[in-house]
């Protein structure tokens, strides 16, 4: 390496805006030496083709993909980091683990990397291991071997394999996780190291809830049916179900590993948000949303910070949020046209960008009037901008209304607000295959919601002789929780409904319906933990009561 001359410079040095010479920077020869070898300081100005040139480059992959690969996932710095960090640790043979909250990205991150390294290779090189509290010894074994095999056929072609613990601390298996990952063994046989077989695991990190939080679960009946002191499962002198993620404690040969990829900063997340919205909005319609774009972002921003700031279960947001938001945007912009509803004073991109937070935000509140000021304020030019915060409550009450009034709803029925909230949204929900929990008390509609929404989907919901429904039959599988339900039985329910998906006909889908869903919460054996991974890959729609 060159060392460069430590000529007489300026105490401190930014570069954009960030200070990077001096008492709380890098010494000034570290920095002059790093720029003499040619490291990079301007970073953040980087696009997605020469980040991707930089990651192919240290990944030793000679033909790097363009930058239309894999144009869904969003590729910043921040991710970039990490993604040479982890590889790094497979050069240097330390074992990763990672633990971060619900939807930072982790799972897609490690999936982004294997294609990277696949690039044009057609063979699979990740194998996901969804962990959750009934995976039972042979099931890790089982899914080691299958790693293995793809292992031994990925690397004649110079590529590692990695199979990837999803939710590592979720099962007492950790104890078999941690010898793979430390000791290169399983089950007493010797992991071979001439195959590239790479382990990561993932874990949620150990966060308990505040007191005002759990007596507001109890209340609600949500998993917390016995006495505190009787809780079977406890971390320590905590019981599991005290905790924001019901995990199981790490073995301490695990811990000194544990990289925290923590959480996103609200400059970083903007530029997540920015970047989601430009690669879902498509060339087909950037003509129409174009210049709607930053404003969008930034209002979802604002939503985001809102909802982090809540001191309740409504503080847990994550880009899974946003990149649903935009789904339903791009989905109630259409329906808006096909309901003829009335766009007066408010252009219709602004109407639906409204609709979409009223669904993935705004319906878990229970103070709406103050959410409603704040997104009023949070609306900027070109987006139809307006100075009374009831506007948008408004907007929200025509839509849910028109969308009801197609329902065929009997006369006695009273078309109360908790009743059209409830089959509002389920109608969205079921269109656009979004899972959906309904949580409240006896005699709260959710029952005869349901009910009705069947026999609407099956008849058809029609304006002027047009269906607005994207599917002609609904088949509704339900499942009655208790406190002995298993992951296996949640399992099976979700693979008949699968059966019917795959059996039936385009327009038809199939839904889950798991009633009671708060009792299977205070199981022993952690069954709900199975929701994640069939809610996130599952092709049918599903809600639970």
């Amino acid at each position: 390496m060159h060392i460069a001359e430590d000529k007489e410079q300026p105490r401190r040095r930014s570069i954009k805006g960030k200070q990077l010479i001096g008492e709380k920077g890098i010494p000034k020869l570290l920095y002059n030496t790093l720029k003499h070898n040619n490291v990079e300081f301007d970073c953040l100005d980087w696009d997605r083709t020469r980040m991707i040139h930089i990651l192919a480059k240290v990944m030793g992959i000679h033909s790097p993909p363009g930058p239309e690969f894999d144009p869904f996932y969003v590729l910043t710095i921040d991710n970039l980091k990490k993604m040479l960090a982890i590889h790094m640790r497979f050069r240097c043979n330390i074992p990763v683990v990672i633990m971060g909250e619900t939807g930072c990205g982790k799972t897609r991150l490690i999936s982004f990397m294997c294609k990277i390294q696949a690039n044009n290779l057609k063979i699979q090189n990740m194998v996901i291991l969804k962990i959750h509290g009934e995976t039972t010894k042979q099931d890790i074994i089982s899914g080691y071997r299958n790693a293995l095999k793809l292992a031994e056929k990925n690397v004649t072609h110079h590529v590692d394999t990695i199979l990837f613990f999803d939710e590592a601390n979720t099962s007492h298996t950790i104890g078999l996780i941690k010898e793979i990952l430390c000791d290169r063994r399983i089950d007493g046989e010797t992991i071979p190291t001439d195959v590239r077989l790479q382990f990561i695991a993932a874990c949620n990190p150990y966060r308990q809830h505040s007191e005002a939080m759990i007596n507001k679960l109890t209340s609600a009946g949500l998993g917390m049916l016995r006495n505190r002191s009787q809780a079977r499962e406890q971390f320590g002198d905590i019981p599991l179900r005290d905790l924001v993620y019901r995990v199981i404690p790490l073995p301490r040969s695990l811990l000194p590993l544990v990289w925290d990829f923590g959480e996103l900063s609200s400059e970083t997340e903007y530029r997540y948000i920015v970047e989601i919205i430009h690669v879902h909005i498509n060339t087909q319609i950037h003509e129409i949303f174009g210049k709607y774009c930053d404003a969008i972002a930034k209002a979802l921003s604002s939503v985001q910070n809102y909802m982090r700031e809540r001191r309740d279960e409504c503080s847990f947001v994550s880009l899974r949020d946003v990149v649903r938001t935009v789904r339903v945007m791009l989905w109630f912009y259409d329906l808006i046209a096909k309901l003829h509803l009335n766009t007066t004073g408010m252009c219709r991109i602004t109407y639906s960008l409204i609709l979409s937070i009223a669904v993935c935000y705004r319906a878990k509140l229970r103070d709406r009037t103050k959410f409603d000021s704040y997104l009023t304020s949070s609306l900027v030019v070109p987006l139809s901008t307006f100075t009374e915060s009831f506007v948008i409550k408004t907007r929200i009450d025509q839509c849910q209304t028109r969308i009801v009034n197609l329902m065929r709803i009997e006369a006695h029925i009273a078309r109360n607000s908790a009743l059209t909230e409830n089959l509002f949204m389920m109608f969205v929900c079921i269109q656009l295959k979004i899972p959906l929990f309904i949580v409240g008390k006896p005699g709260s509609s959710k029952s005869l919601a349901r009910s009705i929404i069947n026999h609407s989907f099956n008849e058809g919901l029609c304006v002027g002789g047009n269906r607005i429904t994207e599917y002609d039959h609904l088949y509704m599988q339900c499942y009655q929780c208790s406190q002995y339900t298993t992951s296996a039985e949640i399992v099976q329910v979700f693979s008949k409904s699968q059966t019917i998906q795959q059996e039936s006909a385009a327009d038809s889908v199939a839904c889950v319906v798991l009633d009671e869903v708060g009792l299977a919460e205070d199981s022993p054996n952690l069954p709900l933990k199975v929701l994640h991974s069939l809610l996130e890959d599952s092709e049918v729609s599903e809600f639970a009561r």
